[in-house]
């Protein structure tokens, strides 16, 4: 039998790989739909904030763990594509609000659809690789942070 630290890391390398390959699916899925995975990325940020509370450039390049002007191209390049609009924010001049428009909605919606089968397809080995790492050897417990011991 392995040892747990030996069936964690097993655990880990399983688990990742299966989110590799959701993630490698999806940004597939997107280039087929004619954009980049920032491009994707920012359109599902977008998709998660109530219609017009994403005012700023700077709040999607944090979300995005990008750069302000790599994230402020990437809106530029969705706006032409009419994917995503900006109207400035008549509370604070300095920022824009963005939305999805329709078509944008539907590309999304389109690309989100054809994730779902690769989802469908990585769940289960996430969820048993994710099911080793939280439980010990007795299945009693979960797994302690380096935090939980000190």
């Amino acid at each position: 039998m392995a040892t747990a630290s030996k069936r964690h890391g097993l655990a880990i390398a399983e688990f990742c790989l299966a989110v590799q390959r959701f993630l490698r699916a999806s940004e597939r899925f997107a280039g087929e739909a004619g954009l980049n995975p920032l491009e994707y990325d920012l359109l599902l940020a977008l998709s998660a904030y109530p219609r017009g509370t994403c005012s700023s450039i700077a709040i999607l390049s944090e979300r995005l763990l990008s750069q302000h002007h790599v994230a402020a191209g990437a809106v530029t390049r969705l706006s032409e594509k009419e994917l995503v609009s900006t109207d400035r924010n008549e509370r604070d001049r300095r920022s824009v609000i963005l939305t999805l428009t329709a078509k944008g909605k539907l590309l999304l919606q389109d690309i989100a659809l054809r994730s779902l089968g690769e989802l469908n397809a990585q769940g289960p080995r996430m969820i048993n690789s994710l099911s080793t790492l939280m439980h010990d050897e007795n299945g009693a417990g979960g797994v302690r942070s380096r935090s939980s011991t000190l």
